[in-house]
């Protein structure tokens, strides 16, 4: 699960039985924070271990990734756009002390900014960098405190909506239309099948 940040709380169910090898936060305030990610993949030093079907997992991850999974994101950091400048139609949490404080919901503005960049990432490179990179991370987080002008974030949403549109509409993005739900399915059902010993 990723915080307005870009940090992952992770759960690692590799092993047998029913509890998870590690849950940690990837977050620089946690005391289990790991190294950074890439898309279904650890970094060298973050593992806390390797079965041989979790390297499966891993070395498919780009079947998983698809211009479809980016329409999602687009439609996510759309809605969370329309809360932050106060024009969703639907009922939304309201949150008054940030609004006074700040004259606006910078949650909100946070995560709308932070699935942009990320879509903007995915759709373009076919990777998920995690935690944020630096760079990107810090500019959510200044705007979750509040540091950002409303119009500049909505404005910087608004330039990489129209980046990420352009790549799927045009033909830029490395990213197949959609995931190979034919390659997950038969991995999915054979792991099971190989994990609990069936013929």
């Amino acid at each position: 699960m990723l915080d307005e940040g870009g940090d992952a709380d992770v759960t690692v169910w590799a092993g047998s039985g029913s509890s998870p090898y590690r849950r940690g936060s990837t977050g620089s305030d946690s005391s289990a924070r790991t190294a950074n990610t890439d898309w279904w993949t650890f970094q060298s030093g973050s593992l806390v271990i390797v079965t041989p079907l979790g390297e499966e997992l891993r070395d498919m991850r780009t079947s998983f990734l698809s211009q479809l999974a980016v329409e999602r994101f687009l439609g996510y950091m759309h809605s969370q756009h329309e809360r932050m400048l106060g024009q969703s139609k639907r009922n939304v949490p309201n949150r008054p002390e940030l609004i006074e404080a700040y004259g606006w919901d910078v949650k909100y503005g946070s995560h709308a900014l932070r699935l942009a960049h990320q879509g903007f990432e995915i759709a373009s490179t076919g990777n998920l960098t995690l935690p944020m990179p630096d760079r990107e991370r810090e500019r959510v987080l200044a705007v979750k405190r509040g540091e950002v002008d409303r119009d500049e974030v909505s404005a910087e949403i608004s330039r990489l909506e129209l980046q990420v549109r352009s790549l799927l509409d045009e033909g830029g993005s490395p990213l197949p239309r959609t995931a190979d739900l034919d390659r997950i399915s038969a991995w999915a059902i054979g792991a099971q099948r190989r994990h609990w010993q069936w013929s």
